[in-house]
């Protein structure tokens, strides 16, 4: 369980500092396991690349792009689904983060058995419904990884950490578990 977590959270370290490399000028907008490459997966420590940048936008300084239309439904943030003109900034690619950060952690995926982008759209746009993170128990799971998550997931985008500081928030948590024993996981909620 243990290494589990410890590959997991280097994959989404890795996807971070990438996010991190691209924002000063790139918002990727379709952040989801299809475009995550991963080479050697059955080693530790990786090779993590993000790919398909097909929906991909340069950042202008402070005009954000206004494509509500782009990306795959059950990994976009609330404001992707938004046609009132709301304007999408790389804060979008950090709701991604966290909706891939679940998927690795629980194994499941995201809106499973919601099959129309329109109820994903409505539960997550506009009834503020997130995935569910009683699944990530902290006998699997420290509660700093969960708060981490939520704050990715946070409605207002400019509430969202910086891909930056998600990668620095996710390698402590990396350190942490490899200090402690695995029963002690929920030991770190406040170290």
């Amino acid at each position: 369980l243990l290494n589990v977590l410890s590959q997991v959270l280097h994959i989404a370290i890795s996807v971070a500092a990438a996010l991190a490399y691209l924002h000063p000028t790139i918002i990727h907008r379709d952040l989801k396991p299809a475009n995550v490459l991963i080479n050697d997966p059955q080693s530790d420590r990786p090779v993590v690349k993000l790919t398909d940048f097909g929906l991909a936008r340069l950042r202008v300084t402070v005009m954000p792009t206004e494509h509500p239309d782009a990306g795959t439904p059950a990994y976009m943030a609330p404001e992707c689904f938004d046609v009132q003109g709301n304007v999408v900034t790389h804060k979008a690619d950090i709701f991604s983060l966290g909706v891939l950060l679940w998927e690795m952690l629980t194994g499941k995926r995201p809106w499973q058995g919601l099959v129309n982008p329109l109820a994903v759209a409505l539960m997550v746009a506009y009834s503020g419904a997130r995935l569910s993170l009683s699944d990530l128990g902290e006998d699997r799971c420290p509660p700093k990884l969960i708060r981490l998550i939520e704050a990715c997931w946070e409605r207002d985008p400019a509430r969202r950490p910086a891909a930056a500081e998600v990668a620095k928030h996710l390698a402590l948590v990396q350190q942490q578990i490899q200090l402690q024993p695995p029963h002690q996981l929920s030991s770190m909620s406040d170290q």
